[in-house]
């Protein structure tokens, strides 16, 4: 068909529409409660349709928030590493070959005794000790989760340190304290200062010289432990070296007796002028009684042991 032929043929077209619209003549128009029943009609579709585009819009934002937010983080731990930090050191081994002395322990490290105990020490100067068969993790620097077996705490008043257990929590106030894991339960036993146990049942406080022992189905009993009670010779065998700048006899004295729970009496007047004389030798390789045995011959003393005391007496 010729362009011509075209443009004839679609003004004919228009022309029948022309033609056809005249016939039909002006379209009716609606009332106004005709037009309100339509607008009611629609309104709800109107509606549902806006609402589906909306929460649409929302999903389509949080989806790409979060997807902004891991990546943010991903780059920011990529960037920027958890830092672990040494939380404590090795000083007392016992022979072990698990351990050795003077290696440094990170946060969160886990450790675990076999036959042996071990004595660590904390950044803060504070004494732990875990008896043989113990497992505990550093979780920072004055805070372990007791896993099994016990530990020994000697603060000294230096920090407040708390130990995490199944059965409960113990937080110690300028203390040496011992707790233990038993069947069901858990013990705590106070050398010095006091302890609280935070545990199912609510709280409760032991003061130096009495032992807690809380149970999942008897609750709480208390008792009474000397300082010098047997239940503390695997705290002494682990006991530190004493650590002082040219230390003298009454360091060595005070050292035993804060170990041993024991008080220190001269037999002689005359003996306390020796102990301002300086040390001679160390107590690495001794517990503190066998320091006093190896020790105090070169001070012209010795010692015994009678009920609660260290007695001096001269050679």
């Amino acid at each position: 068909m010729s362009d011509e032929h075209r443009e004839k043929h679609d003004r004919t077209d228009e022309s029948e529409v022309e033609r056809l619209l005249s016939l039909a003549g002006p379209r009716p128009e609606f009332s106004a409660e005709q037009s309100e029943r339509m607008k009611e009609a629609v309104r709800p579709h109107w509606q549902g349709a806006n609402r589906e585009r909306s929460q649409s819009l929302k999903r389509m934002m949080l989806l790409t928030a979060a997807m902004l937010v891991t990546v943010i983080g991903f780059r920011l731990y990529k960037e920027q590493p958890v830092e672990q930090i040494d939380v404590a050191k090795i000083v007392v081994a016992q022979g072990s070959a698990d351990f050795v002395e003077g290696d440094f322990l990170r946060q969160w490290s886990q450790v675990q005794t076999q036959a042996n105990g071990v004595a660590l020490r904390l950044n803060n100067g504070t004494s732990l000790r875990l008896d043989a068969a113990t497992r505990v993790i550093l979780e920072g620097p004055q805070r372990l989760r007791l896993e099994t077996g016990a530990v020994y705490i000697d603060s000294q008043g230096q920090s407040n340190v708390e130990v995490t257990t199944p059965w409960g929590v113990v937080r110690e106030i300028g203390t040496q304290f011992e707790v233990r894991l038993e069947n069901d339960g858990l013990s705590v036993r106070v050398r010095e200062g006091a302890a609280v146990l935070r545990h199912s049942d609510g709280e409760d406080q032991a003061d130096a010289g009495e032992e807690l022992v809380f149970n999942v189905e008897e609750g709480v009993a208390r008792g009474t432990i000397s300082a010098h009670a047997d239940a503390w010779d695997w705290v002494q065998a682990l006991a530190p070296p004493l650590k002082a700048n040219e230390p003298t006899l009454k360091d060595l004295l005070e050292w035993a007796s804060r170990e041993t729970g024991l008080e220190v009496r001269l037999a002689e007047p005359g003996l306390s002028e020796r102990q301002a004389e300086s040390l001679r030798g160390d107590t690495t390789d001794y517990s503190p009684l066998e320091a006093l045995d190896a020790l105090l011959p070169a001070f012209g003393l010795r010692h015994r042991v009678d009920g609660g005391e260290i007695v001096l007496e001269a050679l």
